[in-house]
């Protein structure tokens, strides 16, 4: 097995050691031994950690990427909570994109008085939401 040490590791993924003695400390990831006093981890870490980033950064917690993805430090899917945060990551999206329409509109509305403009007023219905 090839294997990668906890430096090199945060490197190759950009994060730090203690993020990644973190990640290990959560059950995300597992060092397969030491070299000294440095941690060993398998190189398919790297790709386990590029999905915590991935999925972090998308809005999911490291328990709800524990509970989706990973488990015994590999990538198995919960098809039931994936449906559950898909939906919620599908709600989310829909409600940014209304809002930067929103702004988009606020940046060029020729109304002084916003509240004032009929497609301001559209745009924020409730109906909308």
């Amino acid at each position: 097995m090839q294997e990668i040490d906890i430096g090199d590791l945060a490197d190759r993924v950009q994060c730090s050691t203690a993020t990644l003695r973190f990640y290990e400390e959560k059950g995300l990831i597992k060092s397969i031994g030491r070299k000294g006093l440095r941690r060993q981890y398998s190189i398919n870490t790297i790709h386990i950690v590029a999905l915590i980033k991935l999925m972090k950064n998308g809005g999911l917690s490291l328990k709800d990427i524990q509970n989706i993805f990973i488990k015994d430090q590999k990538i198995k899917v919960n098809q039931d909570i994936l449906e559950i945060k898909m939906s919620e990551m599908v709600s989310k999206v829909q409600t940014l994109q209304r809002s930067l329409e929103v702004l988009k509109h606020i940046q060029s509305c020729p109304y002084p008085e916003h509240m004032e403009c009929p497609e301001f007023q559209k745009l924020i219905s409730i109906k909308n939401t």
